[in-house]
């Protein structure tokens, strides 16, 4: 069975390099997370990307040359592998070797999907409502592909379905909104396929607001991946048990936490295991675009998925060393959207604006090559904080660090939602806690751009 499976991904692949006119015909049909053999997966995501970009996949050099550059693994880079995909496989067979390749994915799919199945059933501290709820979502993904989403369909149809999801209760609400009631009551929420950019300055909350979205998604019973490629996931989690906790992370850091701090911190610790049971951290050391993918793809068969995070787009490896840095961040934000489709699940990724905004209000030009990032969201939300016209100290008499009394800062920051699809834009203030890495609404200062 498995050498039949890589015999036919040698296949795919073979047929491809043999007549790069199959790929559009196959396009959306299978991916590289269908292949078994993982390095053969990438070879094939190596030629689709590349021919989509121009480059002559028939000629074998290029496709080496590529292959290289892009750092795959040795074994599909050798000339004699090469020579053996161009020569053994017939290319008019591609659809043949599509379908069985689909098949013996989803199968496996099933087969991870039964044995996950059998240990949460076999686990006493398990709820059976909450394995069926598991297991409709697993065998939903599944049983999905990408090429459905992609194959055309009548109008009337598109029509219909947007109807019937609109009136009903159980996917009207399918969005997702940021718990902040001053954005979410005029902004909505963010649906399936739509890819949203947070962007600020450095040290203007960036992570701390997404952070803060996502566990709030997290409580209303959702499930929520955090990728972070600045932070690890203890720090993540630490800052909202410091937060929870009402524990300066500074005291901690200092070591001056007291026997009742530390008994506060790890009740803490053991609520959150319930409460945010379906919040995911991913922090590897670095990742690419395909990894994120694979890694959001596992989530979501194995426990639902409803939002994915990404912190943030310009730490994402770039795939070919040869790239320049407007051409990564053009194919990062095109994937992105890519993802947050086939997935179905809203996308939000956080990158940082030019040195211009430095002390002015942000704009969409302020983009890091904002014309790929601008073009392919649907939402883009700005945080600007003026740092001397706003700042505000108090003393916080509920804090003690050693003998002095520590100063709480508390400072406003603007939020501007300069894109919207699907929406109007506007800005509304909100009040940033350092102590807390926390954001707090300020009533009444919602305005229209």
């Amino acid at each position: 069975m498995m050498e039949a499976t890589q015999e036919m991904e040698r296949a795919m692949v073979g047929s491809l390099l043999l007549d790069p006119r199959r790929i559009d015909e196959i396009d959306g049909r299978v991916s590289c997370f269908d292949f078994e053999d993982t390095e053969l997966g990438a070879l094939f995501d190596l030629i689709v990307t590349s021919h989509q970009a121009g480059v002559d996949v028939a000629d074998p050099a290029a496709v080496l040359r590529e292959a290289r550059n892009r750092g795959l693994p040795r074994r599909v880079t050798e000339v004699g592998f090469f020579a053996q995909l161009y020569q053994e496989y017939r290319s008019s067979n591609v659809h043949y070797y599509a379908a069985q390749l689909k098949r013996a994915s989803r199968k496996r799919e099933l087969l991870q999907v039964s044995d996950e199945l059998r240990t949460m059933a076999e686990d006493d501290s398990k709820d059976p409502s909450q394995i069926v709820r598991w297991l409709e979502a697993a065998t939903a993904a599944a049983g999905s592909t990408m090429g459905d989403s992609r194959r055309e369909r009548r109008y009337c149809d598109a029509a219909d379905e947007f109807a019937r999801q609109a009136s009903d209760p159980h996917t009207a609400g399918h969005g997702v909104m940021t718990g902040i009631l001053s954005v979410d009551q005029y902004v909505g929420s963010w649906h399936p396929g739509e890819l949203v950019i947070l962007a600020a300055r450095p040290g203007m909350g960036k992570s701390a607001f997404a952070f803060q979205w996502a566990k709030w998604i997290a409580d209303q019973q959702r499930s929520v991946l955090y990728v972070s490629l600045e932070m690890t996931d203890t720090e993540l989690a630490g800052r909202e048990v410091c937060g929870t906790a009402q524990i300066n992370n500074r005291k901690i850091r200092c070591g001056l936490v007291g026997q009742d701090e530390a008994r506060r911190l790890q009740q803490t610790a053991v609520s959150a295991q319930q409460a945010k049971a379906n919040l995911f951290l991913w922090s590897p050391a670095r990742a690419s675009i395909q990894q994120i993918r694979a890694v959001a793809k596992r989530v979501q068969a194995a426990h639902g998925l409803d939002c994915l995070f990404v912190d943030y787009m310009s730490l994402i490896d770039a795939a070919s060393k040869n790239e320049k840095t407007w051409e990564q961040v053009s194919r990062i934000s095109r994937e992105l959207k890519a993802i947050a489709k086939e997935l179905g699940i809203p996308v939000i990724a956080l990158c940082q604006v030019n040195r211009e905004a430095d002390g002015a209000e942000p704009r969409l030009s302020h983009l890091r090559y904002s014309g790929s990032i601008e073009q392919d969201a649907d939402g883009v939300i700005f945080l600007h904080r003026d740092m001397d016209a706003t700042q505000e100290w108090r003393y916080d008499q509920s804090v003690q660090v050693g003998a002095d009394q520590e100063r709480l800062w508390k400072n406003e920051t603007r939020l501007i939602v300069a894109k919207h699809r699907h929406g109007e834009v506007m800005h509304t203030k909100l009040r940033w806690v350092p102590r807390l890495t926390k954001f707090e609404d300020i009533p009444t200062c919602i305005a229209w751009s």
